[in-house]
């Protein structure tokens, strides 16, 4: 035993104090007489309240702790009731002297079994029970104190359910009302969650359980914990509130690893940061990003970069990745111009930057709802752009190349918008008919459901004569269509094809050359040409390659990956490199009609 816990220290109490603490250890000892000694604390020195801690060591004896059994079906004798009450007081008396940094080897061992039993019968308790929020809030505070001992924080950490009561109280942390108060609970949470026992899966278990028995609940938790300390006009932070953000962002890391590094994370989120992206974590994260970027720099680089690895982390799997018009919208560029001229830019590895301007943003070029959030994104953001800051900055330059792609793109999305394409403009399938028209207009082929005709005469030339009765079950394959990319919309695969009829007639003169010299070098051998979008700008060449090869090859999987980095491929030292997105065009020497770039047609 701990020599503050022995009874011979009551003897250097006052006279008074001294005789209150003998009577509340003495055999006949009631409730009221534990008070009377929790009352003295308040106004006695600190030594004079820890040599009192016997009296509260006696009365949270366990061998006091009520047979549960006949608790749950009888009513308590007097004398339970009695050890109920004193226990209940001296845990309250030492969670407020905060006394087990010196005790805490033997003090443990009693204070648990009754936090425990008097936390879970709390409303069947008799008499008035105990506040549950003040209860587990005070537990937390008196818990954390074990972190400065490594002897006290094992013994609390190996303790079953330990976990679930700090779940507990996370619980009650938002009906805290004052403002220090509040603080200090953050911090004592927070300093529990990144300690490495939080990952054992025993222990994550309990945490689970306790907020309330899902990962869903976690991920609520951890996103009211960051929209509270995050401020809502991207005010700096000050590096209390910093540092509390920055352990939440690590707790997550720890939950799970794949959004603590980038550049290990995998193509599919796992459950929690699925949870944490149903509700909605980008646009809090992003808010974050803008507050520390206006922040002093010493406390703010780590969680800076805890953000940007969390944020990337999510987006380099299809379920982030989803999201990224959405992130526009709450202001990621923003965040990130902000971040690049911010006082301490420069200590912000680069890489972080070359994943958004080189690989994230350009890669969603091809998306009509993206191009729709980055025009006005990029509005918002003139003011930010134009400065001598952000142009003398290590990121400009990546930002003018992914800028100018940008633009390009841009210019086609307000051709899509002011034209017909953006009605969903279909053209005949019959390489000798002409006819361009809304795709109501147009027959659908039964076969292969991806071919149209403006007339069964049409239909039944491209059969004879056009060689779609060779291919029909295999031209549904290689056609961007409904059938093939059910993600994505009408919209969007309209957009798709003006984009690849717009890169197409930009470099027609140069395709053309390369189809005849193809021809010429290999006469009769049908062949693609390929649109890669899979690193910006779009890549082109013409491959050889037969109807059922291009079957073979071209699964469909490269039209839904268009929207879901599915293929997404790593080389060398891990950095991810983008999917490829290949996308075909007939290969007639004519101009073709505006549907035909996305199969293949024999020459």
């Amino acid at each position: 035993m701990h020599p503050a816990l022995h009874r011979d220290n009551l003897r250097r109490l006052p006279l008074t104090m001294r005789l209150a603490a003998n009577a509340a250890i003495s055999a006949d000892r009631t409730v009221a007489d534990v008070r009377r000694v929790q009352g003295y604390i308040a106004t006695a020195s600190r030594t004079q309240a820890r040599w009192t801690l016997p009296v509260f060591y006696t009365n949270l004896d366990t061998a006091e702790l009520p047979d549960l059994d006949t608790f749950d079906t009888e009513a308590p004798p007097p004398d339970t009731v009695s050890a109920i009450g004193r226990a209940l007081v001296s845990l309250y008396s030492l969670y407020a002297m905060k006394s087990l940094e010196i005790t805490g080897a033997d003090l443990w061992p009693r204070v648990w079994p009754w936090a425990r039993f008097l936390h879970v019968y709390r409303a069947q308790l008799p008499g008035s029970p105990p506040d549950e929020s003040d209860f587990c809030l005070s537990f937390l505070s008196f818990a954390r104190l074990g972190l400065d001992h490594p002897g006290t924080l094992t013994l609390m950490m190996a303790t079953p359910w330990f976990w679930y009561m700090l779940a507990q109280a996370w619980i009650h942390l938002p009906t805290i009302s004052g403002l220090r108060s509040k603080l200090v609970a953050r911090n004592d949470l927070t300093w529990f969650l990144v300690q490495d026992q939080v990952t054992d899966p025993a222990n994550m278990a309990q945490l689970i359980e306790g907020v309330g028995g899902t990962l869903a609940h976690l991920a609520q938790l951890v996103l009211l914990f960051i929209d509270g300390i995050v401020p809502a006009d991207e005010a700096s932070m000050d590096q209390t509130l910093i540092d509390y953000l920055d352990r939440m962002l690590t707790f997550v890391g720890l939950v799970e690893p794949a959004l603590q590094d980038p550049f290990q994370a995998t193509a599919v989120l796992g459950p929690f940061g699925k949870a944490l992206l149903a509700r909605n974590i980008i646009p809090i994260l992003i808010r974050a990003f803008c507050s520390l970027s206006n922040s002093p720099a010493p406390p703010t680089l780590t969680a800076l970069c805890s953000c940007f690895d969390l944020l990337a982390g999510l987006f380099l799997t299809s379920d982030g990745y989803a999201t990224m018009p959405e992130a526009l919208d709450a202001g990621l560029l923003r965040a990130l111009v902000m971040s690049a001229q911010c006082s301490f830019a420069n200590d912000v590895h680069e890489k972080y930057y070359k994943l958004y301007f080189t690989l994230f943003l350009p890669y969603s070029l091809v998306h009509y709802r993206f191009l729709s959030a980055l025009a006005v994104a990029l509005h918002g953001i003139t003011h930010l752009v134009d400065t001598t800051a952000f142009k003398q900055c290590s990121t400009y330059e990546m930002w003018t190349e992914f800028l100018s792609l940008a633009n390009e793109r841009l210019e086609v999305l307000t051709t899509f918008d002011s034209s017909r394409s953006s009605r969903n403009v279909k053209a005949c399938d019959n390489l000798q008919c002409s006819n361009v028209d809304v795709k109501n207009a147009f027959r659908r082929c039964s076969g292969c459901l991806s071919f149209y005709y403006c007339s069964q005469i049409c239909q039944i030339t491209d059969w004879r004569h056009g060689g779609h009765r060779e291919a029909c079950s295999s031209y549904g394959t290689l056609f961007l269509s409904a059938k093939n990319d059910e993600e994505s919309t009408a919209r969007q695969r309209s957009f798709l094809r003006t984009l690849v009829q717009y890169d197409y007639q930009k470099a027609q003169s140069t395709l053309l050359s390369k189809q005849t010299s193809f021809m010429n070098a290999h006469p009769g051998k049908p062949f693609l040409i390929i649109h890669d979008y899979s690193k910006g700008r779009v890549k082109m060449w013409i491959k050889s390659v037969t109807i059922v090869d291009a079957v073979e090859e071209f699964t469909g999987v490269e039209w839904k990956s268009i929207l879901s980095p599915r293929s997404c491929k790593r080389y060398g030292n891990g950095n991810p490199c983008g999917w490829n997105i290949p996308a075909t065009r007939n290969t007639t020497l004519r101009d073709p009609p505006p549907n035909q770039y996305l199969r293949s047609r024999g020459v």
